[in-house]
């Protein structure tokens, strides 16, 4: 977007603020159900919690699905039964059009195909994944395992995919005990979660052999309404240590975890909730789409690894839970957890979906003259003296045509907000950053290099290099929160500086 003056400028960002205040409509896609389970549900209502202060929401789900897993507050709509795919689409779009609507979708069922005409309708997609099984056209793609890898998905150029923890989508009780100190619990207090259906009934067979400890007073077991077997009530009735919790909301989920000693969990969203809640835990996985997870989970040091329990029996159980329940790493697993959850990943999806990238074009030769002529942004560059207009026009339209230089403007909320640049250098790129004046204090910086990165990185595998003044503080926690770690001090022009870097698997 062109800017020809500061005047124009102010007009720019009174028009966006406007608009800003304008609630965003959100139209939410997910089933939950004994036959998918509940976890596409509770990502879905964790999105849904994030942007929900300022947006409007609708769930539109299967006819099948449990409507009382749904939160009261949250309108939904239920669909057609036995509808195909271009008719359910042809359907929302009716109802609720794209010009009105962001789309976010969690479900197996959004393949390639799906996206693709949810794509055609016009709609912004958000798609969260685990799977990793088909080419993607969502706009966005959230995976938040660990192991997963940003670049080896098949995406359209200017879809953006984030992975890991620091996108971790957790519902509001367990982003709010993300914020809490660790504080010593009451010892012997045992936690079990299998997913709400737990359809190898994996509950029971860990709830046995946790009984045959006489160090467990109490042992919490929490299923869903999809949950159909039997044992576990019988068990219930017999042996006062066990209460089941059946459809327990988030509050609830997280005063279990937040009082108990331990847990035993698959490598699922509730690991990442007992993460929150800096639960020490034993985790392994079931089904396929638990692997990235847990893989990520044992790299990482956080969980007691049980790897696959398909096969487990109570035996089994019992003979992993003999060195786990010494609690010997509980402290070290929960320091790992309070760095791989630092309590910012609701804040990162937001930023994502509100920020756009581009590349910079000869019409932005004025805004960014008038960025880079900003008085804060002189006083922290190597060069403190002010541009002159023409050297600026010639500098950067050289750059525009320099097959070494990637000028990319960030666009916040629909409005040019920043640019990130990137200058190869040899075997290294060198970045730099500039942020509008009308869009610093938010947190925005992160936001920009992390997502600049990105792009730069579907591009290139060669590292990138920071050179910040040491005085610069903003700038260091930026580039720190974006990814870059450091790497020396040194001298640059002058000037005591330091160096950090990042490379393409570190994003």
């Amino acid at each position: 977007m062109k800017s020809t003056s500061l005047a124009h400028r102010s007009n720019l960002f009174l028009e966006s603020t406007i608009e800003m205040e304008k609630p965003r409509k959100i139209l939410l896609r997910a089933n939950g159900s004994a036959k998918t389970g509940l976890g596409h549900f509770y990502r879905i209502f964790a999105l849904y919690s994030m942007f929900k202060s300022d947006s409007e929401s609708v769930l539109v789900t299967a006819a099948d699905s449990w409507t009382n897993a749904i939160p009261q507050e949250l309108n939904y709509c239920l669909l057609p039964e036995n509808i195909s795919i271009e008719e359910e689409i042809h359907w929302i779009s009716k109802k609720y059009p794209s010009s009105d609507y962001l789309f976010f979708a969690d479900g197996y069922q959004f393949d390639e195909a799906y996206q693709f005409l949810v794509k055609k309708e016009g709609y912004k997609l958000l798609y969260i994944d685990d799977l990793m099984a088909w080419p993607m056209h969502a706009d966005w793609v959230i995976n938040h395992a660990l192991s997963a890898n940003s670049f080896a998905y098949s995406v359209d150029s200017t879809s953006r995919v984030v992975t890991g923890t620091a996108y971790a989508i957790l519902r509001p009780a367990f982003q709010k005990a993300n914020q809490l100190p660790v504080v010593a619990r009451e010892s012997g207090i045992y936690f079990v979660c299998f997913g709400g259906a737990d359809p190898m009934d994996l509950s029971v067979k860990a709830t046995q052999a946790l009984l045959t400890f006489p160090s467990v007073k109490k042992v919490h077991v929490v299923i869903g309404a999809a949950y159909i077997h039997q044992t576990l009530s019988e068990i219930e009735k017999v042996d006062s240590r066990v209460e089941v919790h059946r459809n327990v909301d988030e509050a609830l989920m997280a005063e279990l975890m937040l009082t108990s000693t331990f847990g035993i969990v698959s490598a699922s969203t509730t690991l990442y909730e007992a993460c929150a809640c800096r639960l020490p835990v034993l985790c392994g996985y079931y089904v396929d789409n638990q692997v990235g997870i847990y893989n990520g989970a044992l790299k990482r040091g956080f969980i007691y690894p049980a790897g696959d329990m398909r096969a487990f029996t109570v035996n089994k159980f019992h003979a992993i839970l003999i060195q786990a329940l010494s609690h010997e790493d509980d402290l070290k697993i929960q320091q790992l957890q309070a760095i791989s959850f630092d309590g910012r990943s609701a804040k990162r999806i937001q930023q994502m979906i509100e920020t756009d990238y581009r590349r910079a074009t000869i019409n932005d030769v004025k805004l960014i003259y008038d960025w880079s002529n900003d008085p804060i942004t002189r006083a922290n560059s190597y060069s403190s003296e002010p541009i002159l207009f023409e050297n600026h026009v010639t500098w950067f339209s050289n750059k525009l045509m320099d097959k070494n230089s990637y000028f990319y403007i960030a666009e916040f909320k629909g409005y040019p907000a920043g640019l990130v640049r990137y200058e190869i250098k040899g075997d290294h790129a060198v970045v730099g950053i500039l942020v509008g004046e009308d869009y610093r204090g938010k947190g925005l910086a992160t936001e920009f290099l992390r997502g600049s990165g990105y792009f730069y990185f579907k591009e290139n595998d060669l590292p990138v290099f920071a050179y910040i003044k040491t005085q610069n503080k903003a700038s260091i926690g930026a580039f720190e929160r974006a990814g870059y770690s450091f790497v020396m001090e040194e001298e640059v022009q002058g000037f005591t500086s330091y160096v950090y870097k990042i490379e393409k698997n570190q994003l």
